[in-house]
């Protein structure tokens, strides 16, 4: 008996990591905006457009969120940061 071929499935779409960045805070000074982040034993200060590891690159920062991109797959990844510090 011969069995049916049957098609291969599709490789699962590939995903970014979770973002294990803390948020610290941030610092305004004129018009730009610089947030504090820690990942892992590095601490990090970046603005908008900034790269981090050139692995994340710094998209939009709000009173809420920092949204960044995860270069490798550009993918689009955003931090809550009103929920890890309390206030800001």
């Amino acid at each position: 008996m011969k069995r049916a071929k049957s098609k291969p499935q599709p490789a699962p779409a590939p995903v970014a990591p979770p973002l294990q960045f803390k948020y610290l805070g941030k610092v305004v000074e004129g018009k730009t905006t610089r947030v504090f982040l820690a990942l892992a034993d590095k601490n990090h200060v970046v603005g908008i457009g900034e790269r981090i590891d050139n692995q994340y690159r710094v998209e939009r920062i709000s009173d809420e969120t920092i949204e960044f991109t995860y270069l490798p797959l550009r993918i689009k990844q955003t931090l809550l940061i009103n929920q890890q510090s309390g206030k800001l």
